[in-house]
């Protein structure tokens, strides 16, 4: 799971409440380089359980954390891959987005080369990694 992301809502309410008293925004009270995400990615269907904890930078996106996994698991980047968020939100490969395109998909499919973690993990706990 992620921590600290409570820490940075705060930080970021605790910069907007500086700055009114200051009376002006200041956007770069608060950067997202600070921020670490910190993640435990368990594979399923294994006894005993077999998982990995990292940590990376928050205002990374999800082709950052896919190179992440593979290096951790020592996996070979050999398949197809993608990032599910419940029934909402699919996280893909460009390649797989620009070959399939995911026409009529009840989901939202966004490309993980620029889509941030920050931004799907304020909304999201957790997802499911497939590999």
């Amino acid at each position: 799971m992620i921590t600290r992301l409570e820490d940075y809502k705060k930080r970021q309410q605790d910069a907007a409440a500086v700055s009114e008293e200051d009376g002006e925004l200041n956007p770069d009270f608060i950067s997202d380089s600070n921020l670490v995400l910190q993640f435990k990615i368990t594979l399923r269907q294994f006894k005993p359980p077999v998982w990995r904890r990292v940590q990376v930078p928050a205002n990374w996106t999800f082709s950052g954390l896919h190179a992440v996994i593979q290096a951790c698991f020592e996996w070979d980047n050999g398949h197809l891959h993608n990032f599910r968020f419940g029934r909402d939100l699919l996280v893909e490969m460009k390649q797989s987005i620009e070959q399939y395109g995911f026409y009529g998909s009840s989901r939202e499919v966004v490309d993980e080369e620029s889509t941030s973690l920050t931004n799907v993990f304020t909304e999201y706990a957790k997802g499911i990694y497939t590999y």
